[in-house]
């Protein structure tokens, strides 16, 4: 029998966290005006590509 976590569906998660973020964007688009709400998402894009470079060591193949 497998343990509890190896029974863990992790295929979800991609679906989850567009879910999540496509709710986000549609909530930052009737709160700001488009101007905007460009610079915004550009700023959270940027800042999670950093993350990525900084997790993988700023190799742009390990990505």
């Amino acid at each position: 029998m497998k343990k509890k976590s190896e029974m863990f569906d992790f295929s979800i998660l991609p679906l989850r966290a567009t879910i999540v973020m496509t709710s986000n964007v549609l909530l930052l688009a009737l709160l700001f005006p488009l101007v905007t709400l460009a610079k915004v998402t550009s700023v959270i894009i940027l800042f999670v590509l950093a993350l990525g470079f900084k997790r993988f060591q700023g190799s742009v193949l390990s990505i």
